[in-house]
C-alpha cells in the first residue's frame, strides 16, 4: 500500500491497533489514510461519475473523491486523538491513584467494584444533566468515557464482559 498523499510505501499500521490493518500513517509525510475506504470511495466515485448527468459534467473528476476521502480520513485522525486524549487520562490517573477504581479500599461504600465504577457513572451523568442548564465542562465529559472504560475492563477482570 502506499501513501495517497506522498507516494510512499513506508507506512505504519501499528500506531492504531487495528486487526485488519486498514488504518495507517504514513512515515515520511505523516498522513493519516484509511486504506479500506480509500477502496471503497474509488468504486463509489466510479459509480458517482458514470452516472453524473449532463448538467454536472463541469465537475472536476478528482474533486467529490478527495473531499469524501480528506474528510472521512479527517473525522478517523480526530477519533484517534480523541481517544489517545482518554487512554492518556486514564493511564495518568492510574499512575497517580493506582487501580482505585477498580480495586478500591471499600472505606464506606461495600458495594462490588462493577457496581462503584457504575455509581461513579450515574455522578457524572448527574453532573452532566445539570450542566445542561448552563454549560459542560470537557473534564466532565472525559471522565465519564474514562468511567465507561474502567467498568469494561472491570467486568473483563471479573469475567461478567458480554461479547
Amino acid at each position: 500500500m502506499k501513501c495517497p498523499k506522498c507516494g510512499s510505501g513506508d507506512i505504519n499500521f501499528d500506531d492504531y491497533n487495528v486487526v485488519d490493518r486498514t488504518i495507517g500513517k504514513c512515515n515520511r509525510c505523516g498522513k493519516v489514510t484509511n486504506f479500506k475506504l480509500l477502496k471503497a470511495n474509488e468504486k463509489d466515485v466510479e459509480h458517482i461519475k458514470s452516472n453524473v448527468s449532463i448538467e454536472n459534467k463541469n465537475i472536476p473528476d478528482d474533486s467529490i473523491e478527495k473531499n469524501k476521502i480528506s474528510k472521512d480520513i479527517d473525522v478517523q485522525k480526530m477519533i484517534v486523538e480523541e481517544c489517545d486524549k482518554i487512554k492518556n487520562l486514564l493511564l495518568e490517573k492510574n499512575k497517580a491513584y493506582g487501580n482505585s477504581a477498580i480495586e478500591p479500599l471499600r472505606i464506606f461504600s461495600k458495594l462490588d467494584n462493577i457496581e462503584q465504577i457504575k455509581v461513579r457513572i450515574d455522578d457524572k451523568l448527574s453532573r452532566i444533566n445539570k450542566a445542561a442548564k448552563t454549560s459542560i465542562q470537557e473534564d466532565t465529559e472525559q471522565d465519564l468515557i474514562g468511567y465507561l472504560v474502567l467498568l469494561r475492563i472491570c467486568k473483563k477482570i471479573e469475567g461478567k464482559n458480554e461479547k
